[in-house]
């Protein structure tokens, strides 16, 4: 079995999403170096290289790209305000907190360093040091490193989004074994989709000029593999949908 893919590059994923929003280079702002410094002396230790990554290329702005709810906070300020707050508890030291919730359910973003790749994942913050392994066990995991998390909410946002016929299928809960991305992708690849360069065994993008499909898990273990349909036409949307519900055995979620 070959290793994992290593995540690509924040930067080359800025200029992925200019395929669909071309201005978006333009619009995001980085941090200086100076920046970068001051947030990783709040937080007392090195910072993973996807994170400065992110700091340099859009720390101070994700421009008109809406990571979660328009009020999860991702900025230079806010986040290193939390972190030379020592008033504040902070997480265990494979944990860190990149990106701040202000609304309900007030599940803040970390970066778990638990693997070779800091994976995206978020849980509520406690108000006691003491609780945060209970805290914890409520994480959502979001992505398998943080440039997929980003391309991933780029693609919904400016390119699914513009499709006016969108439907989702999953696999049947009775079925006996998971799908992989590999058994998804033959019935796409007969019908003409292209698989996307920054797909991955998370999820993968497949298009073609007038439609596209996502493949995604919500957890990285044997997560069932949800499908997102998406297209111009109703009759086209149909026939794919028919097509992968018949060879893959999928269902309409309920």
């Amino acid at each position: 079995m070959s290793p994992p893919a290593s995540a690509p590059a924040i930067p080359s994923v800025v200029q992925a999403i200019t395929q669909y929003h071309p201005t978006f280079a333009n619009e995001v702002r980085g941090c200086t170096p100076s920046e970068v410094a001051r947030i990783e002396a709040a937080v007392g230790r090195p910072l993973p290289a996807s994170y400065v990554d992110f700091l340099r290329t859009m720390g101070r702005s994700t421009g008109p790209l809406q990571l979660l709810q328009d009020s999860d906070v991702f900025s230079f300020e806010p986040v290193v305000a939390y972190h030379d707050n020592k008033d504040i508890p902070k997480a265990p030291a494979r944990y860190l907190l990149f990106g701040l919730a202000e609304d309900d359910p007030y599940f803040d973003i970390y970066l778990d360093s638990g693997s070779q790749e800091p994976q995206v994942i978020r849980f509520p913050t406690p108000e006691s040091a003491k609780d945060f392994p209970a805290a914890i066990q409520q994480c959502d995991w979001l992505a398998p490193s943080l440039s997929e998390f980003i391309f991933a909410k780029a693609f919904f946002q400016f390119h699914v989004s513009q499709f006016p016929q969108r439907t989702s299928l999953a696999e049947s809960p009775e079925a006996r074994s998971r799908l992989d991305q590999e058994q998804a992708a033959a019935p796409l690849t007969k019908l003409g989709f292209t698989r996307h360069p920054l797909s991955s065994d998370a999820v993968a993008y497949y298009e073609r000029p007038t439609s596209l499909v996502v493949a995604s898990k919500s957890h990285p273990s044997d997560a069932p593999l949800l499908f997102t349909v998406a297209a111009y036409d109703r009759k086209e949307l149909l026939k794919i949908e028919d097509v992968l519900a018949q060879q893959l055995q999928l269902i309409t979620p309920g």
